[in-house]
């Protein structure tokens, strides 16, 4: 399969817009955009799953900052290491 190029974008309230974090990712040319409106501290997120999910080997993930950036790795090590247990 040809690699893909993913997006991820992540609000922390209901009341918070992902207009600019999904203007920047499709001026990068991301078609498929996992979006959610979730606070930091929840462990369980739905969106940001059916993203590693989809992920082979080679896909890429565009977040819009590198703090998202960050916490983004930072939980795709959380669900690894809890899907080797």
């Amino acid at each position: 399969m040809a690699e893909q190029t993913y997006g991820y974008a992540r609000v922390s309230t209901q009341d918070q817009e992902l207009a600019r974090q999904l203007d920047a990712l499709k001026q990068y040319g991301v078609r498929k955009i996992y979006c959610e409106k979730m606070t930091g501290t929840k462990t369980h997120r739905p969106e940001l799953e059916n993203l590693k999910d989809h992920l082979d080997s080679g896909d890429t993930v565009v977040v819009e900052s590198l703090y998202r950036g960050l916490l983004l790795r930072l939980r795709f090590a959380a669900l690894r290491k809890s899907s080797d247990n």
